[in-house]
């Protein structure tokens, strides 16, 4: 049988749909922003009937969608909303942006904090996840008692006949779902305030589900595949697997890695669960990435693009005494040279995430091959920067999320790639930053 897959990212800025064929090959792919009614600084809610229409109209323009077999769905963690039993809205959808519920977080702490990392994909509760805004709601509606908690891939799953569902790897970034149970959490339920009947079906990660779609275009036979978080399904899209991290250059510094067939560690920091192939994964980030780029660009070097900002910083040759730069400060160093400056801010970001590989995930340097996604993994002159600083080889990522949902709903493993744009460790630099990084951990 001919198979076409629609795959769906519910992200929280944009919304992304890719059309792909049996073969993985991309055909189509369209991009819309989430529109929020409700956007900051610390609540943020948007109207689920509106992102419904979004993701059908999305869907539509891409072509027929009498031919698509399967859709499968990828989520941004966390966002849900309440509906009755019929499936009709009665909160909006809540996003994982969301802070407001920081009372709740506490308590939950008070409740549960002991034991949750070894449920939670999350170490400690946070304010964002759905166990304490789920409370938090239901605390100031009483009205929501025996209302359904509906995830947002499960609210596109309900218009397409395959009823309110959501997958292991999304459930347990909630806290409501416990990993060493591989079912919901009694404890958790009970401090939200909510009954098992009242959640979503649980699949498998990447488990199809027949939908009988009543909606104009969809075949009556479609399946629907939950492939989990959008940084899973990112990182099965690049072919991560044992040997391989992906490293996420973006706002923030993200490194996740297969473990294999062992649940990821209890460790501070470091969040886990359930990988594609009933394997499992290890995730560690930090604030401290593009964001901090940005700053130094708008406060130093404003109208420079950033090719010619890494023109500069490839330019500049570093001796053990130049200045170091820390994303963390808000304050920046002194430098004479401008070259300086911008070498030592790719440089400085390249070692937070030398940091964040050796201490949160625990891997020795240059043992294992870094994808590098986001934008900064798009620049040779960084990629080349990290190599040395990890010595180890680095390769750009070229998968997505769409992709790896699109393959988990084939039941494909996707190809690794080739090594594009691979960088080795230059040896005449690998002596010296391992001496800059020693002084830069001292925070000299």
């Amino acid at each position: 049988m001919k198979r076409l897959v629609l795959a769906v990212d519910c992200g929280s800025t944009n919304l992304k749909v890719g059309l792909f064929d049996g073969a993985l090959e991309r055909l189509a792919e369209a991009v819309v922003p989430v529109v929020y009614t409700c956007q900051g600084p610390e609540r943020y809610e948007f109207s689920p009937e509106t992102f419904w229409d979004s993701a059908y109209g999305t869907m539509r323009e891409l072509g027929d969608l009498a031919g698509v077999t399967d859709l499968a769905l990828s989520s941004q963690a966390q966002t849900f909303l309440f509906t009755d039993p019929a499936g009709k809205p009665l909160t909006p959808a809540v996003s994982w942006l969301d802070r407001t519920a920081t009372a709740e977080a506490e308590e939950a702490t008070v409740r549960l904090g002991s034991e949750f990392h070894r449920h939670c994909s999350f170490p400690a509760p946070l304010p964002q996840l759905q166990l304490c805004k789920a409370r938090q709601w239901l605390d100031r509606e009483p009205a929501l008692a025996d209302a359904r908690l509906v995830t947002l891939p499960g609210w596109l799953a309900l218009h397409l006949g395959a009823g309110n569902g959501t997958d292991e790897n999304l459930a347990a970034m909630g806290g409501l779902y416990s990993l060493s149970r591989r079912d919901w959490w009694p404890e958790a339920l009970a401090f939200a305030g909510l009954r098992a009947d009242q959640l979503p079906r649980l699949v498998r990660l990447g488990e199809a589900i027949p939908a009988r779609p009543d909606i104009p275009g969809f075949p009556p036979d479609l399946r629907v595949t939950f492939a989990g978080n959008d940084q899973t399904a990112g990182a099965y899209g690049n072919g991560v697997g044992e040997g391989t991290v992906l490293a996420t250059l973006g706002t923030a510094l993200v490194a996740y890695r297969c473990v294999g067939d062992r649940p990821g560690a209890c460790r501070p920091g470091v969040f886990r669960g359930p990988y594609p192939g009933n394997r499992h994964y290890e995730l560690a980030t930090r604030d401290e990435g593009c964001l901090a780029l940005d700053r130094v660009r708008q406060e130093r070097f404003s109208g420079l693009s950033v090719r010619e900002f890494d023109h500069l910083a490839a330019a500049y040759q570093p001796t053990p005494e130049s200045i170091l730069f820390h994303p963390e400060r808000q304050s920046l160093p002194a430098a004479a040279d401008p070259a300086e400056l911008a070498y030592a801010t790719l440089e400085g970001i390249g070692f937070a995430l030398r940091e964040l590989l050796e201490d949160g995930l625990g891997l020795a340097r240059g043992r294992e091959t870094v994808k590098l996604a986001g934008g900064g993994g798009k620049s040779p002159v960084w990629r080349q920067l990290i190599a040395s600083i990890l010595n180890g080889p680095t390769v750009r990522a070229e998968g997505d999320a769409l992709l790896g949902a699109a393959a988990l709903a084939l039941g494909i493993e996707p190809p690794a790639g080739a090594d594009q744009g691979r960088c080795e460790p230059d040896p005449v630099q690998v002596d010296l930053l391992e001496r800059r990084y020693r002084r830069w951990r001292r925070h000299d």
